[in-house]
């Protein structure tokens, strides 16, 4: 219905025996009236600012005259002395409702009432504060106190048997240098729950901030989950800057909170989480799906209002994983699960390049909901150095003159008594089992996944040791997914006799499959190449099942790794960035800053790399690195040395002379 309502002009004086009211700008409209801001002179000229309501229902087609008179058409005017008269009560009720316990402070206080006008209007006193629509929060945690304080409100009005029905911001009042003290008025659609189901009840609504059934008229489905919505609807429209449409309260419903107001990367996944599940359990179109106590969205805004406090002292969540490319491993990530669902610690031991990496990061991606925070952390030279320059803990840094044991031992303290087992820390490439300070990492109360490539069998922890993919179709998934060629059949077959005798290793299929991919040679080819650099000719396939037995060596594992490397035939500058890259060990480096230590006009040939599967990339970071094992190769066979890397050696001295 188009609201056709007309105004009240500025400067119109309502005046009676014992108040004058000089009324300002109007500053919202309802089903039921018009709202203006005001100023109320008292009997000895003082002024104060209030708000006064006019009654004036959009729903009858009222006249105003030249006097400022509403006048109805005769088949309304029953219509108009009923609104007046539920005008009235609805006064009457703010009124009870303010000395109804504990509303005393939360309530507007509603002065005076007067009749002109052949209608009604309301006063309530507002020398201060302004209302929740034009308010700006200044941060996401006082949002949730706003909402929070809101939301208690709302408790008390359903704990005193009442229902509001009417919440949005408009009708919420932020007063000034409280924090998170706020009043609510309008309460002319608020109704008894008792009334509610004995009467015929008209309902109307807000757009944007009612819930489905009550801007549908379904009184038989109105209930405390009906002001739920609405506080729900506010916290959305106050976070994302627009009302809740259709879509956002579906089972299916995505929140895109690179969106929100109020952005900090130093906010954990776990805000988002619980957003997330705020919004399921208000907004959802379906009445049966939302909280039907006010306190349990209480007690979530709470958690929310702690998490959102970025100066405070938490273990940062550092997780993220792209597991488009993972293949099989389905046992392995349920023993992983049952493992950790009642140990703290798992140990996922194997060689070089089988996948316990990503299958690590593939389970803390399947299961993270079952997690708070997810920490990923590469072990390099010692648990000191990992502690210190690996996990972050905000609002903690080290002291000028404290030293990396002091720093460590800080850390630690810290992470002891803010972890649990709601925390999952994945060490990565923790190649040694003789760090003296790895029990004082493990006794921190969170769990632990562990990769490495030694033998923690004679510990006393659980171990899977992660083997080759032995399902056929699984490891010609890991081939396809690198190597969509379209091959004729002797090829196809070939193909298969090399992932055959590679052992099914999960990075040499990767890295053959990206060399055919990049190159003109064909798997079988490839295959002739491979017999004769394992000194086997003329022999059928049997045979060569028979001598590997299927189980995987390091050795073989070299052997294969060295062959397609040597293939490879790099550049003298793919060479040296290979060499350069390594002198950092397994540190990842930023690609761009990388590119700028080797003095490279372009990095078209780190680029080169990153494809063809000798250099690790990470989008999200932008980082590269090597593999432990092919770290491992460059280290044996390219022998970096200052001379072989003048570039990156040259940038480091001067870097050094600088802080010095």
């Amino acid at each position: 219905m188009k609201d056709t309502r007309k105004k009240l002009p500025f400067g119109t004086k309502l005046e009676d025996d014992n108040i004058k009211i000089i009324l300002r700008e109007e500053v919202g409209r309802g089903a039921s009236c018009i709202v203006y801001n005001a100023v109320q002179i008292d009997k000895i000229g003082v002024s104060h600012n209030v708000r006064v309501k006019e009654c004036y229902p959009v729903h009858l087609f009222l006249e105003r005259d030249e006097f400022d008179n509403l006048t109805a058409n005769l088949s309304d005017e029953d219509k108009f002395t009923f609104e007046k008269n539920r005008f009235l009560k609805s006064y009457e009720k703010n009124s009870a409702i303010k000395n109804t316990l504990g509303l005393v402070n939360s309530t507007v206080n509603v002065g005076n009432f007067l009749f002109k006008n052949n209608t009604c209007y309301s006063v309530a006193a507002f020398d201060e504060g302004q209302d929740y629509r034009n308010y700006i929060d200044a941060s996401l945690k006082e949002l949730l106190i706003h909402i929070k304080s809101l939301s208690i409100i709302i408790g008390k009005y359903h704990q005193n048997g009442y229902l509001h029905l009417d919440i949005k911001p408009e009708n919420i009042l932020i007063l000034p240098e409280t924090g998170e003290h706020i009043l609510l008025f309008d309460f002319d659609t608020m109704i008894s729950i008792s009334e509610l189901k004995t009467s015929r009840v008209a309902l109307s609504y807000s757009d944007g901030f009612s819930a489905p059934e009550q801007i549908q008229g379904r009184v038989d489905r109105i209930g405390p989950h009906t002001d739920i919505y609405s506080v729900g609807a506010i916290l959305f429209y106050k976070l994302f800057g627009r009302k809740v449409e259709f879509g956002d309260g579906t089972i299916s419903a995505q929140y895109d909170f690179s969106k929100m107001k109020y952005p900090d990367s130093r906010y954990q996944p776990l805000l988002y989480k619980k957003l997330r599940r705020i919004f399921n359990k208000s907004i959802a179109l379906s009445p049966h799906l939302r909280w039907k106590n006010i306190e349990l969205l209480t007690e979530t805004l709470d958690e929310l209002i702690s998490l959102a406090d970025v100066e405070k002292i938490f273990v940062c969540d550092n997780f993220s994983y792209n597991t488009a490319n993972f293949i099989g491993r389905a046992k392995e990530l349920s023993t992983i699960r049952e493992i950790l669902n009642h140990n703290q610690i798992i140990i996922l031991s194997g060689l070089g390049g089988l996948g316990k990496t990503e299958l690590a990061k593939k389970f803390a991606a399947e299961r993270r909901e079952d997690y708070d925070t997810i920490i990923f952390c590469r072990y390099d030279t010692s648990i000191i150095d990992l502690v210190t320059n690996e996990i972050s803990i905000n609002g903690l840094e080290q002291a000028e003159n404290e030293s990396a044991e002091e720093y460590f031992k800080r850390k630690l303290a810290v992470m002891k008594e803010n972890l649990n087992a709601k925390c999952l820390i994945i060490v990565d490439n923790l190649d040694t089992d003789a760090d003296e300070n790895l029990e004082e990492l493990f006794s921190c109360p969170c769990k632990f996944i562990v990769t490495t490539r030694e033998d923690f069998s004679d510990y006393n922890y659980y171990q899977l040791n992660v083997e080759q993919i032995d399902d056929t179709e699984e490891i010609a998934e890991v081939f396809r997914t690198y190597n969509d060629k379209d091959y004729p059949a002797e090829d196809i077959a070939a193909t298969e006799k090399i992932i055959n005798l590679v052992d099914n290793h999960t990075m040499m299929v990767e890295l053959i499959a990206k060399y055919l991919r990049n190159t003109d040679e064909s798997p079988a080819a490839l295959y002739k190449k491979f017999l004769a650099n394992d000194g086997i000719t003329n022999v059928d396939d049997t045979k060569i099942k028979q001598r590997k037995d299927r189980r995987l060596r390091s050795t073989d594992l070299n052997k294969h790794l060295r062959f397609l490397f040597n293939l490879s035939n790099f550049s003298v500058s793919e060479l040296e960035i290979m060499r350069s890259l390594s002198l950092v060990g397994g540190v990842r480096i930023r690609k761009e800053y990388f590119a700028e230590l080797l003095n490279l006009e372009n990095i078209s040939g780190v680029d080169k790399l990153i494809k063809d599967g000798w250099i690790e990339y990470n989008v999200a970071t932008e980082k590269i690195s090597l593999h432990q094992i092919i770290l491992d190769l460059v280290y044996t066979d390219l022998k970096p040395t200052a001379e072989n890397c003048p570039n990156i050696t040259a940038a480091m001295n001067q870097t050094l002379k600088k802080n010095s």
